[in-house]
């Protein structure tokens, strides 16, 4: 919400009615630096690819699972990926870029414990013209949770 403040500027306010400038959170030098801290924290993977796919930032799950920073950033997923897996991140990238839509989906990721199946958000990213000039992304691994599930399931089809 916007309200004038005391020198009939404009002041936004939280929910709660307090002044963005009365923030609880602790003070951090930027909002490149605030974006990195929870990005860095993430229980998963997380990107931002520009419009030609390639991959302008990786948080550092995603540096444990695929290399370091300079061998993923710059790199599109075809050089990164076998094509079944790249086909796949790059149809759902297009899906965002023509919808200008957030999704959620899985995809499948070939690691070397085996294939892992992750829900991921994808996102679409504006320019300050109203365009699209990026696409961001956040992986969380579900590979555990579905093989419990499945677990589950054929136990309880065998007490029936």
């Amino acid at each position: 919400m916007k309200e004038r403040d005391g020198t009939g500027e404009d002041s936004a306010r939280t929910a709660d009615g307090l002044s963005a400038s009365a923030s609880p959170l602790p003070s951090i030098d930027s909002n490149d630096s605030l974006f990195t801290h929870f990005t860095q924290n993430l229980p998963g993977l997380a990107w931002v690819k520009d419009l030609q796919g390639r991959y302008l930032y990786v948080n550092e799950a995603a540096r444990r699972l695929l290399g370091t920073e300079a061998l993923i950033v710059g790199k599109t997923d075809e050089e990164l990926f076998p094509p079944h897996t790249s086909a796949q991140f790059r149809a759902n990238d297009r899906i965002v870029l023509d919808s200008k839509r957030a999704i959620q989906t899985t995809e499948e990721l070939q690691q070397a414990d085996g294939l892992h199946r992750s829900l991921v958000s994808k996102f679409p990213i504006f320019g300050k013209d109203g365009e699209v000039v990026m696409v961001g992304g956040m992986a969380i691994d579900i590979t555990e949770h579905l093989r419990v599930r499945d677990e589950l399931r054929q136990s309880q089809d065998q007490l029936q």
